[in-house]
Order: structure tokens, then sequence, then C-alpha cells
């Protein structure tokens, strides 16, 4: 896992060599292996390593024998023995045994249309002199992420936001928008960031831009299609399934250094920890975090099934004066606000097992793949096309109903995103619209325009294909994704996730619907996977309810904390930079609330992250 930048100016003098320096140190530890930076023409390349496959090759920027074509890259391509003796029979000579080339020199054969052979997660900027171009990619989930930005003399790209922050040029500016959109839903939904003319490259895209600054629409070149099959029993899926996760975490094992496995005691990390097991035949690591509120905890789940597998489990406890102590500067390595509190058990996760080794494999994604999150029920539940089936059940007894059900089905795809966005909101647009001050309100639009590109895109699916195809494009990406790539790399900690895996994805939207979900019965989330984990262990641990990661944000901010000290510095405080924008006198009323015993602690939590993201960036300034 590594960190890339890149820079084109494609007006005035070339790049400097201090320019692409301040570049790419400013992601460091994503890379504590190795360094390089390479310039041509107008053209600057940088790249920090954490090697993991061919450590003694594999050095970046990597360029072709002519120094023709560079490449930066960040990420593993796990098929790529494969794809080097399939270029091989193509006439291509290799220098070194690493991914890194491979990808070099499968650019050379497909061009752009590379990706599409790459099993893996990846996010590379490769510079074509020959085509006078770059070309820039990203993995079919966005496992590994890319930002841009295109200035009046300049393109630069890298991986983090702080990447391009290190750029000469005119300063970046704030978007209010996006607030609004971090307060909906956790974190800032791509392509759009924090800052205007800054971008995310949304996953499965390409992207070229010519050395005269001419830059195209990202160009999309795989999305999840599901097609389920009715042709195979119960048995056969359970048995397919079985040989496909094996495959993937296989696929995920191959490293020349030592690894090990994020154990939560959820269904996923379970089943990935066991089949790392049987596969090395020997025993695993896992890293595991714990609570000292046991209903938040599922340390005990961790260690039954580390027992059980007979793996050595390591553990730690995580209580409120962790938090203070890393969360103004693990807010701000997000280069955004984010306010998943799951971030902070993962930030400590990642450090307990990078003293350990420097790879773990994760159970992320399978909660998207198999049906895994109770919102899935709840939306099909209310789905229009369930409220249609009702309505004709009763249309004659209550004909307006049915008349207002059957509308539902002539609305376009906007009202089915709307829709949606209700389901999974953060904050409820109606406490969204009073906090805003009311000079803005009017100016703030609701619905954010990467759900209506994806509800356009998918607005013939199903209700259920439609749910899991959104959070494809959306919470799994800007939020899951996110939270865990910071995090560990925060460490120079890499993190594979088998259950994130084109075959497996691929597999899983074949499933009949009956193997997906079924209405009304919570237990039946996730079915395929516990019918496997059963085969290993009972039916207590299978079929408990699902817990989530997060931390009890009224408790950490009760008051007296040292975190409700930040929030009345940082956010309740008329010198806050959010009595510009917010009420907060009403804010102020929820911190009483919240004394008071009620559940209001989420909202605050939001706030406090958006002050602290502010404090941190005094020279951010936003339009208003």
């Amino acid at each position: 896992m590594c960190g890339i930048a890149g820079i084109l100016r494609f007006n005035g003098p070339p790049p400097e060599r201090m320019e692409i320096e301040r570049m790419t140190h400013a992601v460091d530890h994503r890379g504590p292996d190795g360094f390089g930076i390479h310039l041509q023409d107008r053209i600057a390349i940088g790249h920090r390593r954490l090697s993991i496959i061919d450590l003694a090759g594999g050095h970046q920027p990597m360029l072709t024998e002519d120094q023709q074509v560079c490449l930066t890259y960040n990420g593993e391509v796990y098929n790529y023995h494969e794809l080097r003796k399939e270029l091989i029979s193509h006439g291509h000579v290799f220098r070194t045994d690493s991914d890194t080339e491979v990808i070099l020199k499968s650019y050379l054969h497909w061009g752009r249309d590379c990706v599409l052979h790459f099993r893996g997660m990846f996010a590379f900027g490769i510079v074509d002199f020959h085509q006078q171009q770059i070309v820039l990619a990203r993995d079919h989930f966005g496992i590994k992420p890319l930002y841009y930005r295109r200035g009046k003399n300049f393109f630069a790209f890298g991986s983090e936001l702080s990447v391009i922050r290190q750029v000469d040029g005119e300063p970046l500016r704030g978007r209010l928008q996006a607030i609004e959109d971090f307060l909906s839903f956790r974190y800032i939904p791509a392509p759009e960031t924090i800052f205007e003319d800054v971008y995310s490259l949304q996953p499965a895209q390409t992207m070229v831009v010519d050395f005269n600054g001419i830059q195209e629409t990202p160009r999309t070149y795989w999305r999840v299609e599901f097609t389920p099959s009715m042709c195979r029993t119960d048995e056969d899926w359970l048995t397919e399934f079985d040989t496909v996760l094996e495959d993937s975490i296989r696929a995920h094992m191959v490293s020349d250094v030592p690894f090990g496995v994020f154990l939560s005691g959820g269904i996923d990390s379970t089943l990935v920890a066991w089949k790392m097991q049987e596969l090395l035949g020997q025993s695993v690591n896992a890293f595991s975090i714990g609570f000292d509120e046991q209903q938040l905890s599922e340390l005990k789940y961790a260690r039954q099934a580390a027992e059980q597998l007979g793996i050595k489990l390591h553990t730690d406890l995580l209580d409120a004066s962790h938090a203070i102590d890393i969360l103004p500067d693990l807010i701000q390595h997000y280069g955004q606000p984010y306010a998943d509190t799951s971030m902070i058990p993962t930030w400590h996760v990642s450090r307990l097992a990078r003293q350990n080794c420097p790879m773990v494999l994760s159970g992320d994604g399978g909660d998207e793949a198999f049906s895994g999150y109770p919102r899935y029920q709840a939306w099909t539940e209310f789905h229009p096309l369930w409220e249609l089936r009702n309505a004709l059940a009763t249309a004659r007894r209550n004909p307006r109903k049915f008349a207002r059900s059957a509308t539902m089905l002539f609305r376009g795809p906007d009202e089915r995103a709307e829709r949606w966005t209700r389901v999974v909101q953060y904050l409820p647009a109606e406490l969204r619209n009073r906090l805003w001050s009311k000079e803005l309100r009017s100016r703030i639009t609701r619905l954010n325009p990467t759900f209506s590109a994806a509800a356009d895109t998918y607005q013939r699916a199903d209700a259920l294909s439609f749910a899991q195809s959104i959070d494809y494009q959306t919470y799994l990406p800007d939020d899951i994704l996110v939270k865990v790539d910071i995090a560990s790399m925060y460490h120079g900690l890499e993190v594979r996730p088998p259950f994130i895996d084109v075959k497996v994805v691929e597999f899983a939207s074949k499933l009949p619907p009956h193997l997906r979900s079924r209405a009304y019965r919570p237990k039946s989330l996730k079915q395929i996977p516990k019918k496997l984990l059963a085969r290993r262990f009972p039916p207590e641990f299978v079929d408990r309810q699902k817990q989530g990661f997060g931390i009890p944000e009224s408790k950490w901010l009760a008051k007296g904390t040292k975190l409700r000290m930040m929030l009345d510095d940082l956010v309740l405080d008329r010198q806050s930079r959010l009595n510009n924008w917010f009420d907060l006198n009403l804010l102020n009323t929820m911190a009483l609330q919240l004394d008071a015993g009620q559940n209001v602690g989420y909202c605050l939590w939001a706030f406090l992250i958006l002050g602290i993201w502010l404090e941190k960036n005094p020279d951010v300034t936003f339009a208003v």
C-alpha cells in the first residue's frame, strides 16, 4: 500500500522538485518503506511505498525502458502472476516480479482498458509521453482513494486531500453544500469534496487529462449488475459460495510479509479468519478492540471465535480518554469532515495490528454483498412496490390509498433517491433545516446529486437490488472504505477485504431473492454467509443480533468530559465559526437536552467533528 502524487503544469514553468516533494511527503505515513519522484517535461510524479510484494523490486515511480510511460500506483493486483504470464506470451519482458510492472505492461498492451483485467484494489496515475496524456484509474469498488484538482494552470492528483493542498496556486475554498451533505450522511459523497474544484474519482472509473489541461468526463468501466438465477438448489449456492470465498481469501493472502486478520466477532470477519486458518494450515494472528460499555462491545464474541478456531487474538480496550488524545489529528488525516464514530476503534485496532504485522485481511463488504444491513429490510417494507401490493389487496375497501400508491410508480428516480436518503440519513432533513441559519436555508440543496445519479442508473432494479447498488456507489466507498483506508494508513497498515472482490460480488449478485433477504424476518439477513458459518459455529453465535462498531456519543459528550469541553469551545461558543451558519441557540438547547438524558448525542457529535475540522483549517474560507 502506498501514497501517490502528481502534477501537470500546462501553462507557465514546469513544476519544481520542491513542490512534488511537498506533495509526496504529505502522505509519508502511507509508505514508510520507500520514496521516489520523477520530473519530466511539464510533469512531476511522486510515490511513497509500503512494501508488501517484491520487497527488492517494484520501486516507483516506474518507467518503461524508453522512459516514455511512467506509473505511480497505490494498491495490490492479486491476479498479477496470471497477467504476467499472459503478457510474456505476448512478447513483453519483465525486470521485476512486482505487480507494479504488471500494471505498467498491461497499460502498454491494453491501454486504459487494462483495468478490465485487474482483480484487486488500486488507484494509479499513468503519464504517457507518447500520447501526451495522464490516465487516472480507480478500482471497481473504490477501495483505494484518488483525488484530483484542475486549477488555472495545473492539474494535480493524489491519494489524499493533503496532497492537493500542497500544490502552489490559488487557495482552496470551502463548499457550504458539502457541509449539508456531511450532516446528512456523516460523510461527503463523491465526486464532490469539502473544497470547490477538488473531486474524488469514483469507483470503477478512469479519466484522461491531456498535456494541455483538457480533462475528459470520467468513464465508468464496470458496475454491479443484479441478475438473480433460480436454476440451482440452496445447497448448490452454499457450496459455490464456499469455493468463491476461499478463492478470494487465497488471492488476498498473496504477500511477502507477515499478515493477520481483523476479528470483530461478527459473521464476516469470523468467516475470513476461519478460511484463512484452513488455507494456511497454521495459527493466524487476529486483532480486536473492545469497549468498557458491554452493550457496544463484541469482544466476547471475538474471543469465542478465536478460541474455537484456535487462533491467537490480540485485544485492547477503548474508552473516551483514548478518543480525546487522537481525535483532532485523526480528523485532519481524513482531509474533510467525517463523523462515522467507528473511525476511532478502527484507528486503534489498526495500531494494534501494525505492532505485529504490516498487512491484515478484514470482513468489510459482506453486508453490502449479502444484504446484511437491517435498513434493507425497512426499505423493502415501505418501498413503493410493496405499497402498491398492499394497496391492491385492499383496493376495494380503500381506493384512495390504491391511487396514491399507484401514482408512486410514475415518479422519476429522484423520488426513489429521496426516499432512500430518508432511510440512510444521519440527521433528519427537518432538523438540518432548522439548524441552518434563516439566511442560508434557501441556498442549501436537500437531495445530493450522487444519489440522484445512482438512482437514475438503477431505476429499473427491484427494491433490494436498488438499495445494494446505491450503497456500492455511496456508503461503501465514501464511508466504510474511507474510514478503513485513512485509519489504517495512518499507521502504515495495509487492509485487504476479500468480500469486496469482483468474483465474490458477481456471485452474490446472482443469488435468488430468498437467499438475499426475506422481508419481516430480521434473522434472515445475510442468509448464505450465516449458513456457511453455521457449519462451524453454534446458532447462538451465528443468529445473534447484528452490532455496529461505534462509540457511545452521548456518554462521551456528557457534561464535564473532555469531549464536552471541546464541544463547548468549538461549537456552542458564540465565537465559533459555526455561529455564522447555524442556529447556536438550538445547538445549546440540544446540549441541555443531552444533559437531561435525551438521545441527541449523535447530532452534537457531528457538529463537534465539524468544529474540530474548522479549527484545524482556519485558512479555508467559505462563500456565503
